[in-house]
């Protein structure tokens, strides 16, 4: 998964669409973020997967390690996040640390924030552990000047990650991806979001 530059307009249309394919389970919309983490002696280049509250945090419940998922609120994005234990061992972070977090704007200059360290999951997958952090969508939205509609991409979370989805989705969203497009699924499936 890279960085999303371009954001794509969500919709209910596609999203139901993709609902009703045989072996999906659920759609997410999110956008992701590359940042950096700095303690006062380590920094960690990471990427923010941005969520909503429509997540289900069911999903990771058994690779949360430490803490909770991020809280969400009404006003403004949630100034919490999640990171990998690979990431806490080497910053050397807890649960409830605050930790600097620092993203390039296009332009090079950086814009730093403080956020408070929610939870730590632990998933066996390399790629996963290695680079991600999990954060509020609303932030990444406001960092890159999106609106309210706009997302990166949709995680697909299948039944059975075992049984592969169809490559149309059907007639009627694949008129309405090609129309917006937002012909884009994420390949972000990993076998730990199944919920078979």
């Amino acid at each position: 998964m890279i960085t999303e530059e371009i954001p794509l307009i969500a919709s209910s249309e596609i999203e139901e669409g993709i609902r009703k394919t045989p072996n999906v389970h659920a759609v997410y919309p999110f956008a992701t973020r590359y940042a950096i983490l700095k303690t006062k002696d380590e920094l960690q280049g990471i990427l923010v997967k941005g969520l909503d509250k429509s997540y289900d945090f069911n999903n990771l419940k058994e690779f949360i390690i430490e803490g909770t998922p991020i809280h969400f609120n009404d006003s403004t994005y949630s100034r919490d996040i999640m990171i990998s234990k690979k990431t806490a061992q080497e910053l050397h972070l807890k649960v409830n640390d605050r930790v600097s977090i620092y993203f390039i704007r296009p332009d090079g200059s950086k814009r730093r924030d403080k956020l408070t360290i929610s939870g730590i999951f632990k998933t066996d997958i390399g790629d996963f552990d290695n680079s991600f952090a999990i954060g509020d969508i609303q932030l990444i939205r406001r960092l890159n000047n999106w609106q309210q509609n706009q997302i990166g991409g949709y995680e697909v979370m299948l039944q059975d990650f075992k049984k592969q989805i169809p490559l149309y989705i059907n007639c009627l969203s694949y008129r309405a991806l090609t129309k917006t497009g937002a012909f884009r699924i994420s390949k972000s499936i990993f076998p730990i979001f199944s919920t078979g």
